[in-house]
């Protein structure tokens, strides 16, 4: 490109009234899913380890019944441990969590990592994109042993 061709680019884009911002928003559990995935072996891996190496579940079946917990990273960013989650944001949560009736003799465990990204110029436009990291377990109530799971990265 010829001096004054680069010179008269520069020139205008310093002219234009224009701004651009970028977002990026990380909601990962520690360590991050990916990390103990691998250890998951089905029809040995038990319950209990599930939770030492994930934590609680982000959502989980209870007696039948979708149950959120505070653990979903997302949640913990916006409200403390010691105030819970507000009803109405679990009440939708739990509504949304469709395994909560695979079978009696199943629990699901979901565990949820979440990334979105944005650029917004004004005036103008912009985009905006969201990855999601899912882990679902299936774990025998009988024998507390994962008996099946399904693991999707997107970031």
């Amino acid at each position: 490109m010829a001096r004054g061709t680069t010179s008269a680019a520069v020139l205008a884009s310093l002219t234009l009234h224009s701004c651009v911002i970028l977002g990026r928003e990380n909601w990962t559990h520690v360590p991050p899913l990916a990390t103990n995935v691998p250890r998951i072996v089905k029809g040995q891996t038990t319950r209990a380890e599930v939770l030492d190496w994930f934590g609680e579940p982000d959502l989980e079946t209870e007696q039948g019944q979708a149950k959120a917990n505070l653990n979903m990273a997302m949640i913990r960013s916006y409200w403390p441990a010691d105030t819970g989650i507000p009803e109405p944001l679990k009440a939708d949560l739990e509504r949304a969590f469709p395994y909560s009736g695979i079978d009696e003799n199943h629990e699901a465990l979901l565990y949820v990592e979440q990334r979105n990204t944005s650029v917004l110029i004004l005036p103008g436009g912009g985009t905006a994109h969201r990855y999601v990291n899912r882990l679902l377990l299936l774990v025998n109530r009988k024998t507390a042993v994962v008996d099946g799971f399904w693991y999707q990265a997107e970031f």
